[in-house]
C-alpha cells in the first residue's frame, strides 16, 4: 500500500506535467509575439491578372482540380473545359482580394499540426497569363470556431484567416481530401423560359408523343386609325392576343392529356441539372447517337432545341444525355429520364371512380 507522502508527491508532479503540456501548447497554437492581423498575400495583388488557379492536396498531387478564365466567366479545365458556378469563383476571388489573418505560429514543427504541411495542405496557386506564379497559399485545417489556417508557400508563419478556402474547394471534416472538381461545375445544363416553349415531342424508341400547346385568347384595345386621322375621338378595337401564361394541352389519338401530368414533363426539360459529367472523348460509348431517347422542344421564336438520352453510366442508376448533337455528354438520374418519357396511358387525365 503507498503511503500518503508518496501519493502527495504523485499527485504534485502530476500536476506540473499538466502544466508544463498546457504552456507548451499555448506557445504552440497560441498568437505568435508580434502577431496580429497581417496581409498574406501582396497588397499589391490583382485578382483581375489571374488566368488560372490550381489546386490540389499536397500528398496527391494528381487530384488536381484547374480553373481558368475563358472570355467573361471561368471553365473548370481539369473536367473537360465545363462551365465553372459564377457565384463560386467570385466567392474565391472575395476571399482572396486582401487576405488577412491573424498570425498563429512561425515554427515548421507545428506545420502538421495545422494540417499545412507540404503533404498535409491543400495547395492553391495563382498563374497569369504568361503561366507566372502570382501567389502559392498552403491552407490548414479549419479552426473551431471557423476560418481556416492559411500560409504562403516557402514560409513558416501560419495565420488565422476568416476566409474558408478549404470549404470552397469541397474540403471538410478533420481529415486532409483531395478537392472536389465537382462542386466547382455549374451543373444546369439547359434552362428555357417555360411560357415560351410551344411544343414538345417525345420519341422513345418507335414510339412518338406529340405535346402541343393550345393558349388563351385575350382582346387586346388597338388605337382606331381612321378615327385618329379624322380628328374625332381616339377610338379602339378589340383584336385577339395570345396569353401565353394560360394553355392547355391538345388531344391526340388517344384522348386528352392531364395538364399537371405534362406541365411536369415541361418544367423538368426547361431546367435540366446533370448529376455529373462525362468525357467527351468517349461519347461514342454513351449511346448518345442511338436515338433511343430524344425530347425536342419547339419555342415560340421557331427555334428548337433537342436533348438526347443515351445508354447507362457507370452508375447503373443514371444515363447519358447530352443538349444538341454537339452538346458535351453529362450524366443524369434515370429517374430523371424516366419521368420525361413515361407511357402514353400515364399522360391521361386520372379517372375518378
Amino acid at each position: 500500500m503507498m503511503k500518503p507522502k508518496f501519493l502527495v508527491i504523485l499527485a504534485v508532479v502530476l500536476v506540473v506535467l499538466a502544466a508544463l503540456s498546457w504552456t507548451t501548447s499555448r506557445t504552440k497554437y497560441s498568437t505568435a509575439e508580434g502577431g496580429g492581423f497581417d496581409s498574406i498575400l501582396q497588397e499589391s495583388l490583382d485578382v483581375g491578372e489571374v488566368e488560372s488557379v490550381k489546386a490540389w492536396l499536397g500528398g496527391s498531387p494528381d487530384s488536381l482540380v484547374e480553373l481558368t478564365r475563358s472570355g467573361d466567366g471561368w471553365v473548370v479545365a481539369s473536367r473537360w473545359g465545363w462551365p465553372a458556378k459564377e457565384d463560386q469563383v467570385k466567392r474565391l476571388f472575395d476571399d482572396l482580394a486582401g487576405l488577412k489573418g491573424e498570425r498563429r505560429a512561425s515554427t515548421e514543427e507545428v506545420l502538421a499540426d495545422f494540417q499545412i504541411d507540404e503533404e498535409g495542405g491543400l495547395h492553391v496557386v495563382g498563374l497569369a497569363s504568361g503561366g507566372s506564379e502570382l501567389f502559392h497559399l498552403v491552407v490548414g485545417k479549419t479552426a473551431t470556431r471557423g476560418g481556416a489556417f492559411v500560409r504562403q508557400h516557402g514560409s513558416h508563419d501560419v495565420f488565422l484567416t476568416p476566409a474558408s478556402l478549404r470549404s470552397s474547394f469541397g474540403v471538410w471534416g478533420d481529415e486532409p481530401q483531395a478537392p472536389d472538381p465537382k462542386r466547382w461545375i455549374d451543373l444546369q445544363v439547359h434552362k428555357a423560359e417555360r411560357n415560351e416553349v410551344d411544343r414538345i415531342v417525345l420519341r422513345d424508341g418507335a414510339n412518338a408523343v406529340v405535346l402541343a400547346k393550345e393558349f388563351e385568347e385575350s382582346k387586346v384595345p388597338e388605337p382606331d386609325a381612321d378615327a385618329e386621322e379624322a380628328g374625332g375621338e381616339e377610338a379602339t378595337a378589340a383584336v385577339p392576343a395570345v396569353d401565353r401564361t394560360k394553355w392547355t394541352w391538345k388531344p391526340d389519338g388517344d384522348g386528352e392529356f392531364d395538364k399537371n401530368k405534362v406541365d411536369g414533363i415541361l418544367g423538368t426539360l426547361c431546367s435540366i441539372y446533370a448529376s455529373d459529367v462525362a468525357d467527351p472523348a468517349n461519347v461514342a460509348d454513351y449511346g448518345l447517337d442511338d436515338g433511343a431517347r430524344v425530347a425536342e422542344l419547339t419555342f415560340a421564336d421557331g427555334s428548337t432545341q433537342t436533348v438526347f438520352f443515351g445508354g447507362p453510366a457507370t452508375d447503373e442508376n443514371r444515363v447519358y444525355f447530352r443538349v444538341g448533337e454537339d452538346g458535351s455528354p453529362a450524366e443524369i438520374y434515370k429517374s430523371t429520364a424516366d419521368r420525361i418519357f413515361p407511357d402514353r396511358s400515364e399522360l391521361s387525365p386520372t379517372q375518378e371512380s
